[in-house]
């Protein structure tokens, strides 16, 4: 199984890549979010809101490989 490299903490991630995926993931997670707290309530942005933290662990963890500190 093939799981995306922003969703795992394994590896390395060059400073403008970990740039460009936590803007993507924040903005993405925001558009959701937003919309799922339209229609649902604040339990309608909780998914989203959880995942722009774990996507955001994972991609600190990496960067934090790149830099030689342990994730």
């Amino acid at each position: 199984m093939n799981i995306p490299a922003y969703i795992t903490g394994h590896g390395r991630i060059a400073r403008g890549t970990w740039l460009y995926r936590t803007a993507m993931i924040g903005a993405l997670c925001a558009a959701f979010g937003s919309l799922g707290q339209n229609l649902f309530g604040d339990m309608g942005a909780l998914p989203f809101a959880i995942a722009f933290v774990w996507c955001g662990f994972a991609l600190a963890a990496k960067r934090l490989q790149d830099l030689e500190r342990s994730g």
